[in-house]
């Protein structure tokens, strides 16, 4: 069980509450990879919301073009992430 004491009031974290956050984690990056597409047709679609995610994240446009590029769709990638 895992519990969180602040002052005097204590909460104690359910563990249904833990098992969504779990399928939360794990679930996220499989919606991600079918976003991109099985043949890449989508991949430019996902390439500009991703540096969008990053841009509202606080990463500068300077670092997320330096990061991102020359990124391309990689079949083999994409086949070992699912």
């Amino acid at each position: 069980m895992i519990s969180h004491v602040s002052g005097a009031r204590s909460s104690i974290l359910r563990p249904g509450a833990v098992v969504v956050a779990l399928m939360l984690l794990i679930l996220s990056p499989l919606a991600a990879a079918a976003q991109c597409g099985q043949d890449g047709s989508g991949f430019e679609t996902w390439l500009v919301q991703f540096k969008q995610r990053a841009a509202s994240q606080g990463i500068t446009p300077a670092t997320i073009s330096s990061a991102m590029a020359g990124i391309t769709y990689d079949p083999t990638v994409v086949r070992l992430d699912r």
